[in-house]
């Protein structure tokens, strides 16, 4: 077991350090040095980070390294080595950066003292530049992106991993060849067991329209048959994705799902955002993937309680608002866009509110990725005991779950009608034995998402996995 004091603070170490002053762990040296290959690092205001920190936090700082490439942290501080993936790591990396930073050049992410108040605008005036971010946007979600530039491992990356010596690869990929081509490159290089996790069902949706299906999508194909015979332990984010999988790959998949510390949390008061006469409906995460849709169905909802004699009020926090969403969602008054919060004012938020909202995507696209899936606020949502609503397609994972452990109101029917109805009812006050009853599912589902089972799962596969027989000859 790796012992790490809550919120213990340590200095940054990374690429820009000198050389004397990074950390060295020799080759038999048994001491564990874990390398995270994921997109975002470990922070507090955005799920992916935080789910990160919530697995492996009793991993020490000093253990733990990170490769990632969401170029809105690269100002932020980590508290472990990290390296961020630069232009001499892709082919014409100079082209790369500049379209990159076209594509999104405010898309920014608050600081984690952010209130919640500021909504991010994301994308440029210049009607020039907007073209080239919809032309980069087009590359990226047809994968000719990932064609024109492709990973190409440089020689400070090289002296980096050398620097870092890790017994052990945990990578996620998201369908995204670069980061399938870095977790099979550091493998290669530091000769040490890789943990790939898959978070949802890209292997089967990603690039299947068009000319992605015949260009892309193979050479996908042909990384991911790589992964899954090179991985020591193969990982799935729910039960029913484990299982799936294991069919669909003949492999053995363990499951790791998202997780919530509750120690972290106790003792923060609720923040109201509205007066007590206002039905205060809060909804914090992304608008990727048809939730603005779906959120714009609870606007709807909305206007159909006002006729009723109920007053609500929608509070959205989220990091990223895409302009189509911002355009659909503040047509109305009642509905609220702020920037994230930190972990700990959104948790008060979320405590402050009468019914929280939990949504997915309808559209076919969206319901073939979150089949298998669960939303990563599920345990978060859980800690604030308070009601829950989800509305989604009955295919999807986080429906299922809600409703086979009996922690929400589910409704599946998109209509304005149906959740308004939802609405109340999950805001109605229950008696004394329902609401006993209701909050005890929701604490045994907490105690299911619990960080102490998840990092107790994690400290027994490391204590198997990452051991100095575990080093590989080849992959």
């Amino acid at each position: 077991m790796y012992l790490l004091v809550e919120h213990q603070m340590f200095v940054r170490i990374d690429q820009n350090m000198p050389e004397n002053e990074r950390p060295r762990c020799g080759e038999d040296d048994r001491d564990l040095r874990l390398l995270l290959i994921v997109k975002t690092p470990i922070n507090t205001i955005d799920s992916v980070g935080g789910t990160l920190s919530n697995w492996f936090g009793d991993v020490p700082a000093g253990s733990l390294s990170q490769i990632y490439s969401d170029s809105r942290y690269a100002e932020h501080q980590i508290h472990y080595s990290s390296y961020h993936l630069g232009r001499e790591d892709r082919v014409l990396g100079r082209l790369f950066v500049r379209l990159k930073k076209v594509a999104q050049p405010t898309a920014t992410v608050s600081a984690p003292i952010c209130d919640g108040r500021d909504v991010p605008h994301n994308r440029p005036s210049n009607p020039v530049q907007r073209l080239l971010a919809i032309l980069s946007q087009w590359l990226v979600n047809r994968g000719y992106w990932e064609l024109l530039f492709p990973f190409r491992a440089s020689q400070r990356l090289a002296k980096w991993l050398d620097d870092q010596h890790p017994s052990l690869i945990y990578a996620q990929g998201g369908g995204d060849l670069t980061f399938l081509r870095v977790a099979l490159y550091a493998q290669t290089h530091c000769h040490v067991p890789l943990w790939f996790h898959f978070a949802d069902d890209w292997p089967a949706t990603l690039y299947r329209q068009g000319l992605s299906y015949f260009i892309v999508r193979p050479l996908l194909q042909h990384y991911l048959r790589r992964i899954l015979q090179s991985s020591t332990r193969l990982i799935c984010i729910s039960d029913s994705m484990a299982e799936s999988y294991g069919v669909r790959y003949h492999r053995l998949f363990e499951v790791l799902p998202p997780c919530c510390d509750a120690t972290a949390y106790v003792d923060l008061s609720p923040v109201r955002t509205v007066s007590p006469s206002v039905l205060s409906l809060v909804y914090s995460g992304s608008l990727y993937r048809g939730r603005p849709s779906v959120l714009g169905i609870v606007a709807s909802a909305r206007e159909l309680l006002r006729e009723r004699g109920v007053v609500a009020q929608l509070h959205i926090y989220a990091s990223y608002v895409p302009d189509d969403s911002r355009l659909l969602l503040e047509r109305n008054e009642m509905v609220n866009l702020h920037g994230a919060a930190e972990d700990t004012v959104a948790q008060s938020l979320l405590r402050g509110a009468d019914v929280l909202l939990m949504v997915e995507g309808f559209e076919r696209r969206n319901t073939e990725m979150t089949r298998l899936s669960l939303s990563s606020k599920i345990p978060f949502y859980l800690l604030a005991n308070r009601p829950i609503l989800v509305v989604g397609p009955a295919t999807s994972g986080t429906v299922k779950d809600a409703q086979s452990r009996g922690w929400g109101t589910v409704v599946t029917d998109l209509s304005a009608e149906a959740v308004a109805a939802a609405i109340l009812s999950a805001a109605t006050p229950l008696n004394g034995s329902d609401l006993t009853e209701q909050q005890r599912r929701r604490m045994d589902a907490l105690a299911y998402y619990s960080t102490h089972r998840m990092r107790s799962q994690v400290a027994q596969w490391l204590s198997v996995d990452a051991g100095p027989q575990s080093r590989t000859d080849s992959v």
